[in-house]
């Protein structure tokens, strides 16, 4: 679904939304980028090459910056949710 369309429930994207998304997605892009660099890091020693210290980096701030960004959205939108509910019921 694209942000230019309404959600499930006809409501248009509010900026929340947009950037619960964006967290996601760069949470998931960094995370996928670093394991790739570990694979990369791995296939080059067993092939008894010498990695480049960019993948160390790379890796060492890949996947923690990701899944950190990943909580972060699940937290947020624990948060949103819970907002949410309670207008509903008072």
């Amino acid at each position: 679904m694209s942000s230019a369309q309404p959600s499930a429930t006809g409501a248009p994207p509010t900026p929340l939304r947009l950037t619960l998304r964006l967290l996601l997605a760069l949470g998931v892009t960094l995370s996928v980028v670093g394991a790739v660099c570990l694979v990369v890091i791995l296939g080059v020693y067993f092939t008894g090459g010498e990695p480049a210290p960019a993948l160390y980096a790379v890796v060492l701030v890949g996947i923690p910056a990701g899944f950190l960004l990943m909580v972060a959205h699940m937290v947020s939108l624990s948060a949103w949710s819970r907002r949410a509910r309670r207008r509903r019921h008072v």
